[in-house]
């Protein structure tokens, strides 16, 4: 992985973001200014939950090679809402 990316609207999306950016040594930005990163770089992305989506997933996905993926906020944790997120974010 080259960087880490995330979209936040809060503060906590950021936040967890640089964690991870100290942990692992990768540089860490907001998704409006990993468009200086090359197309394609591998990152790992981190986004806050509305409604089931990951804001900013479909962005970074058509920009960058997407290896992780983190969510922060809150859904319900049923097999049903876990499924439904994933077709929406188009996971796996």
């Amino acid at each position: 992985m080259n960087a880490v990316v995330y979209k936040s609207n809060t503060g906590f999306t950021e936040k967890y973001a640089r964690l991870l950016g100290e942990r692992t040594g990768l540089p860490v930005m907001p998704l409006e200014e990993a468009r200086r990163l090359p197309q394609g770089t591998d990152i790992v992305f981190l986004g806050w939950v509305m409604a089931g989506n990951v804001m900013g997933l479909k962005t970074a996905v058509r920009r960058f090679h997407v290896c992780v993926v983190c969510s922060v906020g809150m859904i319900d944790p049923s097999e049903e809402q876990i499924a439904s997120a994933r077709t929406a974010c188009a996971v796996a």
